[in-house]
């Protein structure tokens, strides 16, 4: 009789921590599950809204600028540049070989540019399209090729100094070009663009 009262006990203990255990496991579920879905829960939004959401800015062509007479003093015409997404790069040491003598670039900046940690980066700006071409048709995951604008001026050195000139991204600088560049470089234009997991563009019908 008390080996079968000693083992009802021991059976009720039993059952008793394992309910415990259970309570404990459904209390940091649901301490975890709080956490996450109330306090941390715009933190969360953001950081998931970087990986599938990527604002994308659009540089207008900059405007023409003339003289009394109407002719082209400085006006935009289309460039390549060529740009890489380090994550989807998988043997950068093979992509610097490759692409290095295609782009006459030092293999030791491309590396570093390859190797920073942002979801995109600049390789080269304003490069030759003979170049561009040759980078399409080698489809290197994680370099790609883009259409900007390059400011050129027909008369070279005449009235340079009263004319100016722009940057890389088509921001006036000097003279004229400086002066209006208000007028000159347009409104920029922004864009939310989805990405899939692999980083691509999401198209929608």
């Amino acid at each position: 009789k008390d080996k079968m009262n000693d083992f009802k006990i021991w059976f009720k203990f039993r059952i008793f921590i394992v309910l415990l255990l259970f309570f404990a496991a459904f209390m940091i579920v649901f301490i975890r599950a709080f956490q996450l879905q109330v306090v941390e829960r715009e933190k969360l939004k953001t950081l998931a809204s970087r990986q599938y959401l990527k604002e994308v800015t659009l540089i207008p062509k900059r405007g023409t600028i003339y003289d009394r007479n109407m002719k082209e003093f400085a006006v935009s015409t289309d460039a390549v540049s060529v740009y890489a997404i380090p994550s989807r790069i998988e043997n950068p040491k093979e992509v610097i070989k490759i692409i290095a003598p295609i782009i006459a670039m030092d293999k030791r900046e491309l590396r570093q540019k390859i190797n920073k940690d942002k979801p995109f980066v600049w390789i080269k700006r304003k490069v030759a399209r003979e170049e561009a071409a040759r980078l399409k048709e080698l489809k290197l995951e994680g370099i790609g090729v883009l259409t900007e604008n390059k400011r050129f001026y027909p008369n070279l050195q005449l009235a340079s100094h009263v004319v100016g000139f722009s940057g890389l991204d088509s921001n006036g600088l000097e003279g004229i070009e400086l002066k209006f560049d208000d007028y000159l470089k347009g409104t920029t234009k922004r864009f939310v663009d989805e990405r899939d997991a692999k980083g691509e563009a999401i198209t929608l019908d």
